[in-house]
């Protein structure tokens, strides 16, 4: 049996790093608006500074929504709205 855990949605701006290699960077340019997924208690910083190497951000796109991962590397900025 599966448990449920509760989560909230928290919109977020992410800024990326330009200066990474080219391997690195992402397809994306400019802004990236979206959601990140934290349980009860929980804060945005707190899955910033965990152990895990990327963030699940869900963002919106004409076919509808859509999880990517952005490596926390390359954050240069993440700002809650």
């Amino acid at each position: 049996m599966s448990r449920k855990i509760a989560k909230t949605a928290i919109k977020i701006r992410l800024q990326l790093r330009d200066d990474m290699p080219m391997s690195q960077k992402t397809s994306r340019a400019g802004d990236i608006y979206g959601s990140v997924f934290v349980e009860d208690g929980e804060r945005v910083q707190d899955i910033l500074n965990d152990q895990r190497k990327f963030l699940p951000v869900h963002i919106q796109e004409d076919r509808g929504e859509k999880m990517i991962l952005i490596s926390k590397e390359i954050i240069r900025i993440l700002e809650e709205l």
